[in-house]
């Protein structure tokens, strides 16, 4: 049984919608491979991350892996500099899913870097700073994030 990947290279630079199609039918085995190479890599572009995201995304228990599909689509939004959309989307994506794993420290200051990209979807990562301020039972901090999108 291998652990290594022949092709990482290859895929790291492959474009995004294909690399979600190959991955979403990856096996638990390599999708666990995937996730693991993914979060070791420290070079751009991090496609694979977001490939892998995605496909994690689709087979989550409650609570389970929350955290590794938050910092998968971290890492993916933090390598996307051309298109602030897709940015926001994956940044947001990423704080979403620690505020469903109950991180609200970690997921506020991703809904804030989101938030700051000034895209035309800012009022989504706003709508949810408010959330997160509020269970982290800071109103004067949520009114601030809701100031934004009235």
């Amino acid at each position: 049984h291998r652990k290594k990947l022949v092709n990482w290279q290859e895929l790291r630079f492959s474009a995004i919608p294909s690399l979600i199609r190959g991955v979403a039918a990856a096996r638990p085995s390599e999708l666990e491979l995937l996730k693991k190479l993914s979060l070791r890599e420290t070079k751009c572009p991090h496609n694979v991350a977001i490939a892998t995201a995605a496909a994690l995304e689709d087979t989550l228990r409650e609570g389970t892996g929350y955290d590794e599909v938050a910092a998968l689509y971290l890492k993916g939004g933090d390598c996307l500099v051309s298109s602030p959309a897709d940015r926001e989307n994956l940044l947001t994506r990423a704080g979403l899913f620690y505020f469903a794993n109950k991180d609200y420290k970690e997921a506020a200051a991703i809904f804030a870097r989101s938030a700051s990209l000034q895209d035309a979807f800012v009022s989504r990562p706003l709508y949810w700073l408010y959330r997160t301020r509020l269970e982290m039972k800071n109103p004067q901090k949520a009114k601030e994030a809701a100031h934004f999108f009235r």
